[in-house]
C-alpha cells in the first residue's frame, strides 16, 4: 500500500448483538479492516504459481487466487446480507475506491473494481426500500466509476 495513514478506521454502530445476556454493539468498521487487507492485495501478484525444478525439469502449479475472486466474494457477501442496509453498501463502496486510489493508472484490476461497483449498485437497488438513501448509494458509485475512468485514461 502506499499511503497506509490515508485509510481511517471509522466505527460506525448499526446493531446490537445479544451473546450470552450481554448486549455487544456491532459496528461496520469490519468492512474498514477488509478495506486494508484489500488495498494490499490490490498491489500484490496474485493468483496461481507455476514452479519448476533445476534445469526446467519437473512442474507443479500451486493454485491461489486472483484479485478478481476476492473482491467478487467480498462484495457478493456484503451485497447479499447486507445490501439493504446504506451504511454497509457506503462502507463497500468506499472499500473499492480505498483500493482504486492505491492501484497505478491503467491497472487491469480497475476493471475489476468497476464491476464490482456496479454490482454494488444493482444489490442496493434490489434491497434498500428507502428513495434517498438509494440514491446516496448511487452517488458514491458514480463518483466511484468517474474516478476508475480517470485511473484509465493515459
Amino acid at each position: 500500500m502506499n499511503n497506509p495513514a490515508s485509510i481511517t478506521i471509522t466505527p460506525v454502530h448499526v446493531a446490537d448483538l445479544l451473546a450470552e445476556g450481554e448486549l455487544m454493539p456491532v459496528y461496520v468498521h469490519v468492512i474498514d479492516h477488509l478495506t486494508v487487507l484489500c488495498c494490499d492485495l490490490a498491489v500484490r501478484p496474485l493468483g496461481a504459481k507455476v514452479l519448476s525444478g533445476p534445469g526446467g525439469r519437473g512442474r507443479v502449479i500451486v493454485p491461489g487466487n486472483s484479485f478478481a475472486d476476492y473482491i467478487f466474494f467480498i462484495g457478493g457477501l456484503f451485497g447479499h446480507y447486507g445490501s439493504s442496509d446504506v451504511t454497509v453498501m457506503l462502507a463497500l463502496v468506499r472499500l473499492f475506491r480505498t483500493c482504486v486510489e492505491v492501484l497505478p493508472a491503467n491497472s487491469d484490476r480497475l476493471d475489476v473494481l468497476d464491476q464490482a461497483a456496479a454490482a454494488a449498485l444493482a444489490d442496493a437497488e434490489r434491497s434498500i426500500p428507502r428513495p434517498t438513501d438509494l440514491e446516496r448509494v448511487r452517488s458514491a458509485v458514480t463518483s466511484l466509476r468517474s474516478k476508475i475512468n480517470l485511473q484509465r485514461q493515459p
